[in-house]
């Protein structure tokens, strides 16, 4: 199942990569990502941007529920650990390279279970986290903003 999910992760990930980068749609979202009326080449409205944008967040959202629900059973409180770390991953990234700060709390995780044991992957992963917040807050991905 792991694998099933982790290959369907990666089509959706390559999908979306696509999407956004070779589409007219992809290229109004990057065009108007922050700037109310600029809707790049694709000439789309900032409404439309906003609702295409929404869509696919949500409809990936979904998709990764479902892949979740493959390899364990979840109730409605057994997200917090993965939403924590979501919030980790972004503030690592800094809203900018998203990769290398995806990777970094797995790797974390996996050297603390392996030196501390499996009751510290979490601890070890926020205490990361709050330690960039405290030395590099722009993330450790992302270059300080000039000004």
């Amino acid at each position: 199942m792991y694998v099933i999910a982790f290959d369907l992760t990666e089509l959706l990930c390559a999908a979306t990569h696509l999407a956004l980068s070779r589409s007219r749609a992809g290229s109004a979202c990057g065009a108007g990502g922050g700037r109310p009326g600029h809707g790049g080449r694709a000439r789309y409205q900032h409404n439309q941007v906003y609702a295409m944008t929404f869509a696919e967040a949500a409809a990936l959202a979904a998709a990764g529920g479902v892949l979740t629900d493959m390899a364990q059973s979840f109730t409605p409180t057994s997200g917090r650990p993965l939403l924590l770390t979501g919030f980790a991953v972004v503030a690592l990234a800094g809203i900018g390279s998203v990769l290398p700060a995806g990777v970094t709390p797995g790797v974390l995780k996996s050297v603390s279970v392996s030196l501390f044991g499996g009751g510290w992957r979490e601890v070890v992963v926020h205490l990361t986290f709050f330690l960039v917040l405290a030395v590099r807050p722009q993330g450790l991905f992302r270059k300080a903003a000039a000004g």
